[in-house]
């Protein structure tokens, strides 16, 4: 045998084992991909479903929510208290 069709040989064998390996991790990699997009793309759960939430996230959750309502009024009080003190 020639070893130049030796060459050529290990070439094709070389290119046809790399585009078995690619088509096997693109395909193993979406599989995977997947599968964790699967864990995390479940439907929501209600408010029944998951229960009541902790205490502290409770009490913070109604912070939040009432804190544009109260946030004028209390800056207002806070700058009547200061310009009254600079005013003395």
């Amino acid at each position: 045998m020639d070893t130049t069709l030796i060459l050529i040989i290990g070439g094709a064998l070389a290119v046809i084992m790399l585009v078995v390996g690619l088509v096997v991790s693109i395909t193993s990699e979406r599989a995977e991909v997947e599968n964790r997009l699967g864990r995390y793309a479940e439907a929501p759960r209600t408010e029944a479903e998951r229960g009541s939430q902790t205490p502290v996230a409770d009490w913070l959750n109604k912070r939040v929510i009432s804190w544009p309502v109260t946030w004028p009024a209390q800056m207002s009080s806070l700058n009547q208290a200061s310009s009254s003190r600079s005013c003395s």
